[in-house]
């Protein structure tokens, strides 16, 4: 009921979600005082850290936590950030031992049989693997259906029914999050993304310009615009949402991607598109932006596009 808080919290996001940390660190620290209990600005202020890469620092701001008071809430904190699986469980269990229907907890630990499940190795058979992915799914239901609030392992729900192909279930629990949080900007652009996949263009668009009016500078959401339009045949409205993530940062190799392609497939312009995949070859972050089978596409186009324009100046007539 605090208008004021509700408004840094939201700016906060805003800020995590743009890059902006430093900014985002600010209102959550003030936010932390007046709400030391807080779970989502606890979790959102871990998660600031992270982005800043100050893992220490969250660490320790965890262990300290847990040692003034070893509250449930504390404990799920510090497992987020603990060096090894083993610890992260040691400390789970104790908040466990605190409070067994502590949502964070179940889902730390269901999250936790999840990640084994994905990272096993050799010494962990498959019979194994598959139990532990089933024991966390089932954890997962379990805990959605006893607090559906939750939303978290709503979010973990929606992703394993992705994972499982079952995009239509995965739609309506994204749909639910966001009825319950319309600010959650990682479901909507999820959202988005599925009913694109989908072949529901026009609601996909709608998601994708709901993120854009709260932030006209997120990336992720002007692709996500840019393939909806062009898959209802708009191909200058995605060159629009494309050119918007350029003047941004003229140098995102993503978005110079989407340009070419766009440029030599859908507006038959391939002048334009060689000057773009040029810039994207000579940038220095495409080799962390693009997989190398991206990186190898873009130079068999280039050098397919500069053959034809050889081949085209060598047959026209002279004079």
């Amino acid at each position: 009921g605090d208008a004021p808080a509700r408004s840094a919290f939201g700016r906060a996001r805003g800020n995590l979600a743009a890059g902006r940390t430093e900014e985002a660190l600010l209102d959550l620290r003030w936010l932390r005082v007046g709400f030391p209990e807080e779970a989502a600005i606890r979790r959102a202020l871990q998660e600031a850290l992270l982005a800043a890469g100050r893992l220490e620092e969250a660490r320790a701001e965890a262990q300290a936590d847990v040692e003034r008071d070893a509250t449930p809430l504390h404990m799920v904190l510090e497992a987020r950030v603990a060096p090894t699986a083993e610890e992260a469980e040691s400390l789970l269990r104790r908040a466990q031992e605190v409070d067994r229907s502590d949502p964070g907890v179940r889902h730390g630990l269901a999250r936790g049989r999840l990640a084994r499940a994905r990272e096993a190795g050799a010494e962990v058979s498959e019979a194994e693997r598959r139990q532990l992915q089933e024991d966390g799914r089932r954890e997962i239901e379990e805990l959605v259906r006893d607090e559906p609030g939750y939303l978290p392992a709503r979010a973990d729900r929606a992703a394993l029914f992705v994972r499982t192909g079952d995009r239509a279930a995965a739609i309506r629990e994204l749909e639910a999050i966001l009825g319950s949080d319309p600010g959650d900007e990682p479901s909507r652009l999820a959202l988005g993304l599925l009913l694109l996949e989908e072949d529901r263009a026009p609601e996909a668009e709608r998601e994708f310009l709901r993120l854009l009016e709260a932030r006209p500078g997120n990336a992720p959401a002007l692709y996500g615009r840019a393939a909806a339009a062009l898959a209802q045949g708009r191909a200058r409205d995605a060159l629009g949402a494309v050119e918007r993530a350029l003047a941004i940062d003229p140098g995102d190799p993503r978005a110079l991607f989407s340009l070419g392609i766009l440029r030599r497939d859908a507006l038959e312009d391939p002048e334009g598109a060689a000057e773009a995949f040029r810039a994207l070859l000579a940038s220095s972050r495409s080799s962390r932006a693009l997989s190398l089978l991206e990186r190898m596409r873009v130079r068999f186009l280039l050098d397919k596009i500069e053959k034809e324009a050889a081949a085209a100046s060598a047959t026209r007539p002279a004079g």
